[in-house]
């Protein structure tokens, strides 16, 4: 099967039994593969078998195969589908028809964390976009538990499931991108033309633990395209509240007067029950559209959006893509203007074609080459494509089905824009000892459905494509044939996608009253819309807002001061008593409230409306807590408080206030003085280390009776404004600290500058820190901070204006830069590597001064200073070696002051990036100077080989420790030539690798020819 996109899936079928789902997307023609084997993760491997074929347009073939496993108990368990070959020819793959196509999930099997399923898809994962045109694809990801999902792209994978060597994320020349929340791939845009093939993993997240991944590869075909897409507009993201009716439009326009269509998928077209409602398709000359209704009932409301995907698209043939040209080869005959040499035959000598029809066969009449030439075609019509059928024999099969399997024994694919003369040029190579470790390839024996993509110097009005076989062990070996020849114009992407987020979302809590009983406050309310709500959840702030929902905006959101004080676990508890906690909720405030309804999934209903209410006070308040002087030991502190408005009837006075001060906490509190009546509510403590010190008051009010003091109440402690600086390069970091019993709003930071005698107000900040930036470094600035707040109960004074004590620091360069980002490149003939790194000023620092550079020859180990760049533009170097490139680099960067930079990323490269040993498999020792001797490839690193050398008969005719070989024909004892035939080689080689000295063995065959 020529597979274009692969995805796995499972979903659980029992307590520890799952079923697997593969999807693989392939053109719409060629054999179909009946079964597939997947890797369960438990070393256990079955064949699961294709279950439904669905047409998905004239091109497009969607394949569901499954097959059922139970598990031994509750585990993660990574599943896997690996399949030969990927299609050819793809361009962020290299030799892409000889990498595997590979995909995985992972089974998390936990009873704490439920059942769980793999989501779904919506949109057919093969899509064609537009050459120098913005690219965007909706998958349609749809989960049917409603978990949280996030998006990642990954590297296609291969052979085993490791990272294709090769691959590359598509170049664009602005961004490549997916949306983590929905999947959207956003590509602006495509430089090249071609196939290109991504892949992204979903995972699954719930409560926000990890419960389960899928894996999916898709291919993007990129096209010059003459025409546009037509224009599609929708409704926004939107949210509906329960028991309303949403009717919103969507359509499509193109004045071309093309016939358009417009659809719409997803989860919300496929409800069992008040399902969306959209023609689909709606259709129309220039423009098509309807309206999109929808009544959700509380049954829908959750967490999570519901998602529809419009997709608007021209009907036409280049729209769906067409075969203007088609050779089966069912008349016998090879076909007007085709060439070919004399050993093809159509008279199906070998098994039955995929179609049963009669097939091109390249028989035994003569030996290499082998050629069969197309006619002249015009290629400027379309994207075009080379579709068709092809089988190779099988290695030892009698002939004229006796298959090839040296490398040099397989197909070329070429084209020629200059007559059957050429020159010639390659599209694809198909290497019959690939993939490793070598030996027929099994994916070549059987008839298979190829695709090729033609390259853009091909397409033009005469373009002629040749299959050209240039070796073979003579005529009765090495065959193959083709079939179903066809020419492919791709279609246009003539069609937009767009999905829209609609949330549904329950009734608000009605008639909250709110009612303070002594220190509490009663909350009541009516019970929810929604019977399927779990119960409720409370918020409260100390003062009235006016709080009303934006569109969609469920729950009570973090900026309203609002906060959770209760959760009610039943839908049938509409009462609660505020008590904060035990501790009765303070004086001096409007304490005022809002509910909610919440749902299974910790969905939330829009808030109730606010209710209030205030606690009669009997206490005092403390409203100035405010650094009058700073000083180590004659500072002052004033301090001010609002007396008690009620007083119980039966204290009779006099009345008077204790004052208590802390010097560290709130617990170890001084008695430090007293006032002579009610009204004395103002205090002035000095003497006092304003400049290290922050101090904690608290008010007493006290009955004096005869002979004793009664205490009625006390006010809460409020600390002083401290001010802490932090230097940095030029600038210095405020942070305030304070502890009080009323609500600060903003601060002014006021500043005297190096030299200046005054204050000047530099900003107001509602946060607890403030950067001031644009300093001297090594000058002195002192600081002082004046905050502003209230409480929400009317009678006390407001502003509540406070003072914190000066401070003084001076900026310093103590910031370390930026870590580069370090690229590796490596030069195997000169046997050195190429470092390259970015500047990184103007990111955390601008004073970058120079590089060290770190090295460790292998890939364990500490780093060693190798050198040292003495200028920040200087961000190259070439690390010259003797017998090996191997090693891993890290580079800092140091700034002007001595500043160290994090490492950089390491970059290890190994000897793989260079050429491998890599020996032939034929070699003419007749001295006529060519291919005398056989001798490896060319090949780098390695430090020596130990190779034996035999005959068919497992007898020694030839060893050596040179890595060059170079055996002349000859039988080392005697010095006799040996005789023409296949002789047998073992060769142990020793290269310097990253991981020290490594040893590979190959064995094969070579052929002795004279």
């Amino acid at each position: 099967m020529d597979i274009r996109s692969l995805y796995l899936g499972y979903e659980r079928v029992g307590q520890l039994a799952y079923e697997a789902k593969v999807v693989a997307y392939t053109f719409n023609s060629g054999p179909v593969d009946s079964t597939i084997t997947v890797a369960w993760g438990d070393n256990d491997t079955t064949e699961i078998s294709l279950q439904n074929t669905t047409v998905v347009n004239n091109y497009l073939r969607k394949l569901e195969y499954s097959g059922k496993h139970t598990y031994s108990g509750v585990s993660k368990y990574t599943i896997s589908v690996e399949y030969y070959n990927r299609g050819a020819n793809v361009n962020n793959i290299n030799n892409s028809s000889n990498e595997t196509i590979f995909v995985e999930a992972d089974i998390i099997i936990n009873p704490f964390l439920g059942s769980n399923s793999s989501p779904e898809f919506t949109m057919p994962p093969i899509d064609n976009a537009c050459l120098n045109q913005s690219y965007i694809f909706e998958p349609g990801i749809i989960d049917k538990e409603n978990d949280s999902i996030v998006i990642v792209p990954v590297a296609c994978k291969g052979k085993d499931g490791n990272i294709i060597s090769s691959y590359t994320y598509p170049q664009a020349s602005n961004s490549y991108d997916i949306d983590p929340s929905t999947g959207t791939i956003f590509w602006d845009s495509p430089v090249n033309n071609g196939r290109y093939n991504i892949a992204f993993r979903i995972n699954e997240y719930r409560n926000g633990v990890l419960i389960g991944s899928s894996m999916r590869d898709m291919q993007i075909n990129v096209g010059s395209c003459n025409n546009n897409a037509p224009d599609l507009f929708t409704f926004p993201d939107t949210c509906i509240e329960v028991g309303g009716l949403m009717n919103a439009p969507a359509y499509t326009i193109d004045n071309t007067g093309d016939t358009l269509s417009i659809s719409a998928f997803g989860e919300i077209m496929n409800l069992p029950q008040n399902p969306g409602q959209f023609a689909s398709p709606a259709l129309g000359v220039d423009s098509a559209g309807d309206y999109f209704t929808w009544s959700p009932g509380c049954d829908l409301v959750r967490k999570a959006p519901y998602q529809i995907t419009f997709l608007a698209k021209k009907r036409n043939a280049i729209a769906n893509g067409y075969y203007p040209y088609t050779n089966d080869f069912n008349s016998g005959f090879l076909g007007s203007g085709w060439d070919a040499t004399s050993q093809l035959t159509f008279t199906n000598p070998c098994p039955p074609s995929a179609d049963g029809t009669t097939y091109l066969w390249m028989g035994n009449d003569q030996a290499h080459p082998r050629r069969v030439t197309t006619q002249a075609f015009d290629m400027t019509g379309g994207a075009n494509e080379i579709h068709f059928d092809m089988k190779w024999s099988t290695q030892g099969m009698q002939s004229p089905c006796e298959g090839p399997d040296l490398p040099d024994e397989g197909i070329h694919f070429q084209y020629s824009t200059n007559g059957i003369n050429g020159p010639w040029k390659e599209i694809i190579y198909w290497d019959p000892s690939k993939p490793p470790p070598g030996g027929i390839n099994p994916m070549l024996t059987v008839w298979n459905h190829y695709s090729l993509p033609i390259p853009q110097a091909a397409i033009t009005t005469n373009t002629r494509f040749r299959f050209l076989q240039t070796a073979s062990s003579g005529a009765h070996y090495d065959h193959w044939g083709i079939d179903n020849f066809q020419i492919f114009d791709r279609p246009e992407n003539l069609s937009r996608t767009r999905t829209v987020d609609v949330l549904v979302i329950a009734p608000a809590p009605e008639n909250l009253t709110a009612t303070a009983i002594n220190q509490t406050i009663e909350l009541n309310w009516n019970k929810s819309k929604c019977p399927n709500a779990t119960g409720y959840k409370i918020y409260r702030k100390n003062s009235y807002i006016g709080y009303t929902p934006s569109n969609c905006q469920t729950g009570v959101p973090a900026y309203t001061g609002y906060k959770k004080i209760a959760t009610l676990g039943s839908i049938d508890d509409t009462t609660f008593t505020d008590d904060n906690n035990g501790q009765g909720l303070p004086q001096g405030f409007s304490h005022c409230y809002m509910v909610t309804a919440i749902f299974p999934d910790g969905a939330e209903s829009y808030p109730s409306l606010e209710a209030c209410a205030t606690i009669d006070r009997d206490k005092p308040l403390l409203t100035k807590v405010s650094v009058v002087s700073t000083d180590q030991s004659g500072g002052e502190m004033n301090i001010e408080w609002s007396k008690p408005p009620h007083i119980d009837n039966a204290y009779n006075g006099p009345f008077h206030y204790l004052i208590y001060r802390s010097e560290d906490t709130t617990q170890n509190w001084t008695l430090i003085d007293s006032t002579l009546n009610v009204n004395d509510t103002s205090y002035s403590d000095i003497n006092l280390n304003t400049l290290e010190k922050q101090y904690h008051y608290r008010i007493d009010f006290f009955q004096v009776a005869p002979s004793q003091r009664i205490k009625i109440s006390e006010s809460a402690a409020s600390s002083s404004v401290y001010l802490l600086l932090s230097s940095g390069d030029e600038k210095i970091t405020l942070t305030l600290n304070y502890d009080v019993s009323w609500n600060n709003q903003s601060a002014v930071v006021y500043r005297q500058d190096p030299g200046s005698a005054t204050f000047d107000s530099v900003t107001t900040i509602t946060t607890n820190t403030y950067i001031d930036t644009g300093l001297v470094n090594a000058k002195t600035y002192c600081y002082k901070v004046k905050t502003k707040g209230s409480y929400s109960a009317n009678g006390i004074v407001d502003p509540i204006l406070n003072l914190s004590q000066v401070n003084c620091a001076q900026p310093k360069d103590n910031e370390a830069p930026c870590a580069p980002h370090l690229v590796v490149t490596v030069n195997c003939l000169d046997v050195s590597n190429n470092l390259l790194w970015n500047n990184p000023n103007n990111s955390c620092a601008s004073d970058v001064a120079s590089y060290d550079i770190y090295y460790r020859p292998l890939v364990q180990g500490n780093f060693t200073f190798l050198h040292a760049n003495n200028s920040p533009e200087d961000t190259t170097y070439t690390h010259q070696k003797t017998n090996s490139i191997a090693g891993c680099y890290q580079i800092v960067a140091v700034d002007s002051s001595g500043n160290e930079s994090d490492p950089s990323n390491v970059v290890c490269v190994d000897i793989d990036s260079c050429d491998i040993y890599r020996l032939p498999n034929v070699f003419t020792p007749n001295g006529d100077g060519i291919n005398d001797y056989f001798k490896p490839f060319p090949y780098d690193f390695v430090e020596h080989v130990d190779m034996k050398i035999f005959n068919r008969w497992g007898n020694l005719v030839y060893e050596t420790n040179d890595p060059d070989i170079n055996w002349d024909g000859r039988h080392q004892n005697n010095g006799e030539k040996c005789a023409a035939g296949v002789y047998y080689y073992v060769c142990e080689v020793y290269q310097r690798t990253l991981e020290g000295q490594e040893k590979i063995t190959l064995t094969g065959n070579v052929h002795l020819l004279r």
